[in-house]
């Protein structure tokens, strides 16, 4: 053991004279090597965390390499002094390594070498998926800052962003304004938490005050917020979680509305499971209801008309920093069934804006109100692209 923890430290100090990316590799396999026979013959921990520590900082050394020789995560071609012909696979680089290396060169010094610490004091293993985690934490705290610097108005030629808690800004509106009101309430999301990870971010932050709050006596006080702002011939389409549809539909019936039935949004995509203790969630419901026996209905076909609609979840371009972000084609459909062109549609639980996009590519006005300030900027941020 003592031996072996030798040659590890004395390749520890061989990283800062290392001039050359060729080195980098070099001295990189010989790590993961002794990485491999640590774990191969039951060293400590201690010890196999000292061979991953000298090979993720080889990493990262290679990965500033790269950098400094403007590769692009994933280019095969190193760009050297004239007629070089250095590339990545002469050096026995793959692409993915280039892109997972530059990633690492990129976390703060201090957060990469919190990790080293903390893996050490909490007797964790030090792993190249761990360091990339701090990398994805980094890259969105940067742009969650970028957003937040963002000077976007909150109005544009189609509507209207609110700022604020929706009870008292609803309050403070005229009554019966809305033609619909569509919305995903932020109750539950909290029950999801207190799941530890090594190797990426915990599951753990509440959703927020509401998570505090029994969620009957929610729908109750959410039901009746919304019977003042419908118009009588309106509609409600809200977003609910299975165990909670039959209390949605006793406060909405309570407070007056019409419950013409519980839709399903089937997802061509779901997310894997992190519990794995239970079936998958692949679909989410959403309970339809007007404000009385007469309400705006556009029929749009008896393939649209179906209540399980099959979309795929938010990804791409379209996917923005919100857990439970919903597709505009999804939320067009219900649109275009419960409102005319030039009407008013009602989110007040926006989130980033998803309502209000879909009601601008059909020519419907909208208010949103979000309490968060970081939705708040990605929703006037996005709307201002789509206006």
């Amino acid at each position: 053991m003592e031996n072996s923890i030798a040659v590890i430290d004395s390749m520890r100090q061989e990283i800062a004279l290392i001039e050359n990316l060729e080195d980098v590799k070099h001295l990189h396999d010989e790590a993961q090597a002794l990485l491999h026979w640590a774990k191969l013959v039951g060293e400590s921990l201690e010890v196999q965390n000292k061979c991953a520590e000298v090979r993720l900082r080889l990493e990262r050394k290679a990965g500033q390499f790269l950098i400094d020789k403007e590769i692009r995560p994933g280019n095969p071609n190193l760009a050297g002094e004239v007629g070089e012909s250095e590339t990545l696979q002469n050096l026995g680089i793959t692409k993915n390594q280039s892109s997972r290396w530059q990633r690492i060169a990129f976390i703060p010094e201090g957060n990469f070498e919190d990790y080293i610490g903390e893996c050490y004091r909490r007797v964790l293993e030090i792993t190249t998926a761990g360091a990339l985690k701090l990398f994805r934490l980094a890259a969105r705290e940067k742009a969650r800052d970028a957003i937040m610097e963002t000077d976007a108005s909150l109005s544009t030629s189609a509507g209207h962003i609110v700022s604020g808690d929706m009870v008292e800004k609803l309050l403070d509106m005229d009554p019966q304004f809305a033609d619909l009101i569509l919305t995903d309430p932020p109750y539950g999301l909290g029950e999801t938490s207190n799941l530890k990870f090594q190797e990426r971010a915990n599951m753990s932050e509440s959703a927020g005050e509401w998570d505090s709050l029994d969620p009957g006596e929610l729908f109750f006080a959410w039901c009746e917020i919304f019977r003042r702002a419908i118009k009588p011939e309106g509609s409600i389409y809200c977003f609910v979680a299975d165990r909670f549809i039959s209390k949605m539909i006793m406060a909405l019936e309570y407070h007056g509305f019409v419950v013409r039935g519980v839709l399903v949004w089937k997802k061509t995509n779901p997310p894997p499971s992190v519990r794995r203790t239970t079936f998958r969630s692949d679909v989410e419901y959403i309970i339809y209801a007007t404000a009385g026996e007469k309400y705006t209905g556009n029929w749009l076909g008896q393939q649209e008309m179906l209540k399980c609609q099959t979309f795929p979840i938010c990804s791409g371009k379209e996917r923005l920093d919100h857990p439970t972000q919903k597709p505009v084609k999804l939320l067009k459909q219900y649109i275009e069934v419960s409102s005319n062109v030039g009407g008013l549609v009602l989110d007040p639980f926006a989130g980033v804006g998803s309502t209000g996009a879909a009601c601008v590519a059909l020519g419907r006005s909208y208010l949103l109100i979000e309490e968060d300030e970081y939705y708040v900027k990605q929703a006037s941020i996005r709307l201002q692209e789509t206006t």
